[in-house]
């Protein structure tokens, strides 16, 4: 399942009832679990590292 799916999932009502007019959205919860997990996944796609180490010598010293 794509993200997209997921996001478009979460956006349509999580129950309905036609004639008695029903309408139950999904739980906060599970919106801010939903957006944890596709801010982790696009976090994990990138290339970039989050901690580097550089080793810096002064010109004078050898």
């Amino acid at each position: 399942m794509s993200n997209n799916d997921l996001e478009r999932r979460m956006l349509q009502p999580k129950k309905i009832i036609k004639d008695g007019e029903e309408i139950e959205n999904h739980s906060l919860k599970d919106q801010i679990a939903l957006d944890n997990h596709l801010t982790a996944k696009r976090n994990a796609k990138r290339n970039v590292f989050g901690v580097r180490s550089f080793k810096i010598s002064s010109p004078g010293a050898s």
